[in-house]
């Protein structure tokens, strides 16, 4: 999205998002990187939203950085 920004799209429904979060929030949390902040947000695809319109409404939601 934009420097340092990334997104990650999980497409299986059985592939739960806190579950590939947590195992992001541990390998940032293991690595040697100190300065990095991980913040996090998600929110679901809706019928008939197009890609941009998905992108647009993830930008406009709140980070949290638990």
């Amino acid at each position: 999205m934009a420097e340092d920004e990334y997104v990650i799209l999980i497409p299986e429904p059985e592939l739960h998002a806190s579950v590939v979060l947590s195992r992001i929030a541990r390998a940032h949390n293991s690595s040697e990187s100190t300065m990095a902040t991980l913040s996090t947000s998600i929110i679901e695809h809706q019928v008939k939203e197009g890609a941009l319109e998905f992108l647009n409404r993830l930008d406009e939601t709140g980070l949290s950085t638990s």
